[in-house]
């Protein structure tokens, strides 16, 4: 920066004491700017770290909060299958979810498609498929027989049907109703009741997986507390912001000196780092000395 400075040194014919102080001047406010500079740095990188751990803290109770809502979701999901299996006249909604679906089949699949033909998944009504899985006999003689009666009585030609036809169809259909109700949950196959228990107490398994694990979520979030990031992020841009002005001064200040460096000796001195700029100011101040 100053070398051509040194070489118009001997020319020049100045107090050298006002040529050594301004040259220390500019080394002073040189080293005081990298200082400055180094703590911005040094705090700006910290405020960063500050920062983005906060916004870690954050998006993870983000996430908490929506798998939990999700969850909740999926215990109202599962009392409603337990609510059905007390109940296999409830009426409601259920929806077939993969956990649903994976534990249907772990206790019915060998059974559903021996009786009903096709593998259950989610496009198919977990109520439906389970009324008509266990409703359906193998070997009860009185449902065949009211079936098989019933086909003839639809059979009776049009010019025949009064009204003790019509009291015949609704009993013989309201009859075949009641005997199927009764079928319902009460198969003689030994091995269907044991899947039947063990559907329920993997529902009830289920139920208590998700809502642990909401518990659990829960304990999580409110052990979330983003707010202790912001008191030292805010002392941090206090600092940060103080800094910055002082650098901004200081380059300003140094600046001055170089351009009053520059008219004083007709020179045309740039300044380039500031570690390099220093260096070459004691340089020159060694030659003056």
């Amino acid at each position: 920066m100053l070398r051509q400075y040194l070489k118009k040194w001997n020319g020049i014919e100045h107090d050298y004491e006002n040529q050594k102080y301004e040259l220390q001047k500019l080394k002073a406010n040189a080293k005081m700017l990298e200082k400055e500079i180094n703590y911005y740095n040094k705090y700006m990188q910290k405020l960063n770290t500050l920062i983005a751990e906060r916004e870690t803290v954050i998006n993870q109770k983000l996430q908490y909060q929506t798998d939990n809502h999700k969850l909740a979701v999926d215990v109202n999901n599962i009392q409603n299958v337990l609510a059905f299996l007390d109940d296999l006249n409830w009426k409601g909604m259920i929806i077939s979810t993969p956990a649903l679906v994976q534990l249907f089949n772990n206790h019915f699949d060998k059974l559903l498609q021996e009786k009903l033909g096709f593998q259950f998944d989610e496009s198919y009504s977990l109520t439906e498929t389970y009324k008509r899985l266990l409703s359906i006999p193998t070997d009860n003689k009185l449902l065949k027989e009211k079936e098989l009666e019933l086909e003839r009585l639809k059979q009776v030609s049009k010019e025949l049907r009064d009204n003790d036809w019509i009291e015949k169809l609704y009993a013989m259909q309201n009859e075949i109703l009641e005997l199927k109700n009764q079928l319902v949950l009460k198969q003689e196959n030994i091995v269907v009741q044991k899947e039947q228990a063990a559907f329920k107490s993997g529902i009830l398994q289920l139920l208590k997986q998700y809502e642990e694990q909401i518990t659990v979520n829960q304990q999580k979030i409110n052990a979330s507390d983003e707010n202790k990031y912001e008191q030292e992020i805010s002392a941090l841009e206090l600092e940060t912001g103080t800094l910055n002005q002082k650098i901004s001064t200081l380059k300003i200040e140094v600046v001055n000196i170089v351009d009053s460096i520059n008219a004083i000796f007709n020179l045309n001195l740039v300044i380039k780092d500031i570690r390099g700029t220093i260096n070459e100011i004691d340089k020159v101040i060694n030659n003056i000395e």
